[in-house]
């Protein structure tokens, strides 16, 4: 795809949308034979599948309450169907600013004086953040 003319290129993280839609029917597949093999084997497969369930719905909480701080980069449509218009007056939109800004304070805290890391990307982002490190881009 990145060779064809006129394509988006996406860059960052989100050059994996591309494949999300194949990884979303594996896992599909996956959970259907997953189901054909339990009922085969156990008659309490009603029972497993439903535990599988909601600790898959437990860990995907628990990441969205990870990365809530930042929950305002991210939009889903119930959010847009709560807040439908001028969305951007309700949420700190900042295009993973914050974030860097964070991860520079753990670093001016925690890291050895003059310790070197490397930043692959956007590294526009922290040139006003002051640090004691020595930073590489990529």
């Amino acid at each position: 795809m990145a060779m064809k003319p006129g394509v988006v290129k996406y860059d960052g993280i989100r050059h994996y949308l591309i494949s999300l839609p194949a990884l979303v029917i594996l896992a599909g597949l996956g959970l259907h034979y997953l189901i054909k093999w339990l009922n085969r084997i156990t008659r309490h497969s009603q029972n497993i599948i439903i535990g599988i369930l909601v600790l898959t719905s437990v860990i995907l909480i628990y990441e969205s309450i990870l990365i809530y701080p930042f929950g305002g980069s991210y939009f889903n449509q119930g959010l847009r169907l709560a807040i439908p218009e001028n969305i951007e007056k309700y949420f700190e939109i900042e295009y993973w600013g914050a974030s860097y800004r964070q991860g520079i304070e753990w670093l001016n805290r925690n890291a050895v004086s003059n310790s070197i890391i490397c930043l692959p990307f956007a590294e526009h982002l922290v040139q006003f953040y002051p640090f004691n490190l020595c930073l590489c881009f990529g």
